[in-house]
C-alpha cells in the first residue's frame, strides 16, 4: 500500500482514497535476523551454532566497523572483510574453548563475571563501580546486559583455558639471554627502492593495449548506484526564534515533573579497602581479614580514621584524601558497601564488610536527606528542554501537514510551487560519496537509495530536522564505454605496467647481486643510487625511521652471512633490493636492568604463540559441518 501511495501520488484515484480517510504510518525495522527464529547453521563436534548465535558476533564485528565509519560504510568494504567469515570462525572459536573448558572441568562463576565488570573502568564513577554508569554504557553500545555478561563470562572462560594450557610454560634464563641477543643485534643494510614512477616513462600503451586491458578489466570500471534527489527540509533551526516557553509553561512542567528534580537521598562515608586478589587461596584471604581485624579495633578505639586510611588503605583512588568517598546515593556502589552505608548512622564505623574488591572498614560521616531542587535552580534547564521538545513537535507537525497535502496536491514538485516552497535538489551522487549537508545524513542515505525513481520518500528523521524527499533519477550500476573512462584505463594500464616492469627490475637486479655477492656493485652498472641505513636493533620495527615496518619484519633473519632475501620486497608503494651489509653483537650493559621485562614480554609471546597452536590443532581435528551457507 505504501509503495502504491508513494509511486502513483500525481494519481486522482489515490488522492480521492487519501481525502476520504486519515492514513497514519508508523514503521519499525521488521523482518530482521532477531525476528527469525534461531535456526541450525553449523555442528562443532556435534555442537549445534545457531544462526541467532552466529548474528550477535556478526552484529558486535558490524557495529565495530559502522562506528569506525561513523555509520558510513563504504559500498564493499564488509564484503572485502570478509565479515561473515570472520563471525563464523569466531564462534567456532568460542565454542571449541568451551569444549576444551568441559573436558578440563573449568567453569566461571557468577561471581567472577560480577567482579571483572565492577573493576572495569567504563563503569567507574570516583574510582567506584557505579550500576547507573553501567546501564547507560551498556544502552550507549546497543549492548544488553545479559548479552554483555555473557561476553564476559566468554572471556574469562578463555583466559582460565589459556592458562590452563601456557601455565607450564616457562622461559629459562639461556632462552632469556639467546632471545635478548638475538633481538638487540644491531644491522646495517645497504637497499635500492625502486617505485612506479621510476618506469612511468617508459610505459607507452596502444591502443589496442588499452582496449585488451579494458576488456579484461570491466568490472573495476563499473558505476555505483548514483540517485538525483529532491527534498523539502524542515530544520528545526527555522521554528527556534517562535518558540519561546511561557513562565505557566516553566512552573507546569516544574510541577508534573517532580521526580525528575527530586535528588535522592545522599551520605558521605569513608573507608579502608584491604584488597583481596581474585586468584587468592583461602589462607591468603585469612591473613588479609585478619589485618583488617586490627585496624578495625584501631578504628574503633578512636584512632584518627582519616589517618589510619592514609596509612593501610588499598584503595589508591581514595586513601590521600583519608579514604573520603564523597557523597553518593543509592545504586552508585555495589551493593554490600551500599547495604552497610545505609544501614549506618552518621559517626558510626561498621563491621568488615566483603565486596568483591576485598574487605572493607566504612565510617558513615554525613547524611543529606531527599530533597527537590527548587524551581530558580531548575528554571534554565526547564527552558532548555521545552525549547527541544517543542522544536521537534514543531517541525515533526509541520512535516506532517505538508506530507499530506503534497499526497493531495499530486506530488512534491506541485506542493512546492503552491507554497512557494525551494526545493533543494541534489547532483547525482553516490552512497559513498553525498553531497554535504542533510544528504549526507545516514538516515536520508538509507532511506532515498531504498526508492525507485519518481518514488516518494516517508518522512525522514534528519538530524537537522525531519525531510521529504523524492527521487528523481536513478544511475543504476553499469559499465561505462571506454571512451568515458579512457583517462583512468590510461592510467592504471601505465600503472600496473609500470609496478610489473619495476618488479621485473627489482628482482633481475637482486639475482645479479646474489651471483655477484654485492649489490652496491650492481647498482653501479645500472646507474642506480645505493642507500645505507644506520646500524638498528631487530626490535626496530621501522629501521630508525629508514624504512617501512613491512620490510623491516621481512629482513629479521638476515645477516651478513645470509644477506639477501629470498625475493624483491614491497610495502605497496615500491619495491625494495636489500643486502644486510654488518651485524654487531648485542650490547648487554642493560641486560640486567631490563631482564625482568624483557622475560616477561618473552613468555607472553611464547605463550600467545603456543595456544594459538593448540587452538589450531583443536581446528584441524574437529569436525565441523556447515547447514547453510552465509
Amino acid at each position: 500500500m505504501l509503495d502504491f501511495i508513494r509511486k502513483n501520488a500525481r494519481s486522482f484515484l489515490v488522492q480521492m482514497i487519501f481525502g476520504a480517510i486519515v492514513i497514519v504510518f508508523i514503521f519499525w525495522g521488521v523482518g530482521t535476523f532477531r525476528s527469525q527464529r534461531a535456526d541450525l547453521l553449523a555442528k562443532v563436534n556435534g555442537q549445534v551454532i545457531t544462526v541467532k548465535e552466529y548474528q550477535q558476533v556478526y552484529n558486535q564485528l558490524l557495529r565495530g566497523v559502522e562506528r569506525m565509519f561513523q555509520g558510513q560504510v563504504p559500498e564493499g568494504f564488509i564484503k572485502q572483510l570478509n565479515l561473515k567469515g570472520q563471525a563464523l570462525e569466531e564462534v567456532i572459536r568460542r565454542h571449541l574453548i568451551a569444549q576444551a573448558a568441559k573436558e578440563m572441568k573449568i567453569i566461571v562463576t557468577d561471581a567472577e563475571v560480577a567482579r571483572v565488570i565492577q573493576q572495569m573502568p567504563a563503569f567507574a564513577e570516583k574510582g567506584h563501580f557505579s550500576p547507573q554508569r553501567y546501564r547507560l554504557v551498556l544502552r550507549e553500545l546497543g549492548l544488553r546486559p545479559e548479552d554483555f555478561e555473557d561476553s564476559v563470562r566468554k572471556s574469562i572462560l578463555e583466559d582460565k583455558v589459556r592458562l590452563a594450557v601456557t601455565g607450564p610454560v616457562a622461559v629459562t634464563a639461556l632462552e632469556a639471554r639467546q632471545w635478548y641477543a638475538f633481538e638487540n643485534q644491531s644491522r646495517r643494510f645497504a637497499y635500492i627502492r625502486l617505485t612506479t614512477s621510476d618506469c612511468l616513462s617508459k610505459i607507452n600503451p596502444s591502443e589496442a593495449d588499452l582496449i585488451a586491458y579494458y576488456e579484461a578489466n570491466k568490472e573495476k570500471y563499473r558505476t555505483p548506484k548514483r540517485l538525483k534527489v529532491v527534498y523539502v527540509l524542515f530544520s528545526y533551526e527555522e521554528f527556534k526564534e517562535k518558540i519561546q516557553p511561557s513562565k505557566e509553561d516553566i512552573q507546569n512542567y516544574y510541577q508534573s515533573h517532580q521526580e525528575r528534580f527530586k535528588v535522592p537521598e545522599k551520605r558521605r562515608a569513608r573507608h579502608i579497602l584491604f584488597k583481596v586478589p581474585p586468584n587468592a587461596s583461602p589462607q591468603e584471604e585469612e591473613k588479609i581479614r585478619q589485618k583488617a581485624e586490627e585496624v578495625l579495633k584501631e578504628a574503633r578505639a578512636g584512632k584518627d580514621f582519616a589517618k589510619l586510611a592514609l596509612k593501610y588503605s588499598d584503595d589508591l583512588a581514595s586513601k590521600d584524601e583519608g579514604g573520603d568517598l564523597g557523597f553518593f546515593s543509592r545504586g552508585q556502589l555495589v551493593a554490600p558497601f551500599e547495604e552497610a552505608v545505609f544501614s549506618m548512622k552518621p559517626g558510626q564505623i561498621s563491621d568488615l564488610v566483603r565486596t568483591p574488591f576485598g574487605y572493607h572498614i566504612i565510617k558513615l560521616e554525613e547524611v543529606r536527606p531527599e530533597h527537590v531542587r527548587p524551581l530558580s535552580e531548575v528554571k534554565g534547564e526547564i527552558k532548555k528542554r521545552l525549547v527541544q521538545q517543542k522544536l521537534r513537535q514543531a517541525a515533526v507537525q509541520a512535516a506532517h501537514r505538508a506530507y499530506d497535502e503534497i499526497i493531495m496536491s499530486g506530488g512534491l514538485e506541485v506542493w512546492a510551487q503552491n507554497k512557494g516552497v525551494k526545493l533543494n535538489e541534489t547532483p547525482l551522487f553516490s552512497r559513498d560519496n553525498p553531497p554535504p549537508g542533510v544528504p549526507s545524513d545516514p538516515a536520508f542515505l538509507k532511506a532515498v537509495f531504498s526508492l525507485d525513481e519518481g518514488e516518494l520518500s516517508s518522512i525522514i528523521d534528519t538530524a537537522a530536522g525531519p525531510a521529504i524527499a523524492r527521487v528523481i533519477k536513478v544511475e543504476q550500476p553499469h559499465i561505462p564505454p571506454l571512451s568515458e573512462v579512457k583517462e583512468q584505463v590510461v592510467r592504471d594500464f601505465r600503472e600496473e605496467k609500470a609496478r610489473e616492469l619495476c618488479k621485473e627490475k627489482a628482482s633481475k637486479i637482486l639475482k645479479e647481486a646474489k651471483e655477484a655477492g654485492s649489490l652496491k656493485a650492481v647498482a653501479q652498472k645500472e646507474g642506480l643510487k645505493v642507500k645505507v641505513t644506520k646500524f638498528f636493533p631487530r626490535k626496530d620495527e621501522t629501521a630508525g625511521g629508514e624504512l617501512p615496518a613491512p620490510i623491516v619484519a621481512r629482513i629479521k633473519g638476515l645477516s651478513p652471512e645470509s644477506p639477501f632475501p629470498e625475493e624483491v620486497l614491497s610495502d605497496g608503494q615500491a619495491f625494495y633490493v636489500l643486502e644486510c651489509l654488518e651485524l654487531r653483537p648485542a650490547d648487554f650493559s642493560q641486560f640486567d636492568k631490563e631482564k625482568e621485562a624483557f622475560t616477561a614480554k618473552l613468555l607472553e609471546k611464547k605463550r600467545k604463540d603456543i595456544f594459538e597452536l593448540w587452538l589450531k590443532n583443536l581446528r584441524e581435528k574437529a569436525e565441523i559441518k556447515l547447514y547453510r551457507q552465509l
